[in-house]
């Protein structure tokens, strides 16, 4: 925990002289997101609810994810190797989980309103909504980079994952291990997440 802060305060003072959060009320929580086995199970929720080729990506998980940066006012960091296919491609799943759920819906509910926002703040904003592209073995060194360059901003993150050998020990205090890949983020780890992004 102690590594963590230090290098949550090293990349502020490195970062103080460029473009960044005004006062502490600019800085927001980040989420680390994987996809893969976090909000795309095998075999999808999606597909089981609503028929191949409506949503990549569960409609159950991303609406507990949506709540989430709802309450929390959480910002995604993408650490996927959906990252490569870029932002784009990974909004348009999200959104599609989204109205998926909505379709869940009985028809005289209200919608719910998608809650979900990359990352994009300076410097090098369009890099920002992702960690760096790299090896897959070495995402622990990713979300550091990303924190040197970014930290700044971040008020309190978590990492969501389904890998639990990628995160090194000095992050494991802000890991969830999504340890059934078939299930994805589900409510035992909503409240995890929400309670490592509460605290002050």
């Amino acid at each position: 925990m102690v590594e963590i802060e230090s290098t949550l305060k090293k990349a502020r003072l490195y970062n103080a002289s460029k473009s960044g959060p005004k006062s502490y009320n600019d800085r927001v929580s980040v989420i680390f997101l994987d996809i893969d086995g976090v909000l795309r199970p095998e075999p999808t929720m999606s597909t089981i609810c609503l028929g191949s080729g409506q949503s990549a990506f569960s409609p159950l998980s991303v609406g507990l994810l949506n709540r989430l940066c709802k309450v929390t006012n959480a910002e995604l960091v993408i650490t996927s190797s959906w990252r490569k296919r870029g932002q784009t491609k990974i909004l348009e799943q999200l959104d599609k989980a989204i109205l998926a759920l909505n379709n869940l819906l009985a028809s005289d509910e209200v919608p719910v309103p998608s809650h979900l926002k990359l990352f994009n703040k300076a410097p090098q904003a369009p890099e920002s909504w992702r960690t760096p592209i790299g090896n897959f073995y070495e995402r622990g060194a990713q979300i550091d980079s990303w924190l040197k360059t970014w930290g700044h901003w971040v008020h309190n993150y978590c990492i969501l994952d389904d890998v639990e050998n990628l995160i090194p020990r000095h992050l494991q205090s802000k890991f969830i291990w999504i340890k059934d890949a078939e299930l994805g983020f589900d409510v035992y780890h909503y409240r995890q997440a929400l309670a490592m992004l509460s605290k002050s």
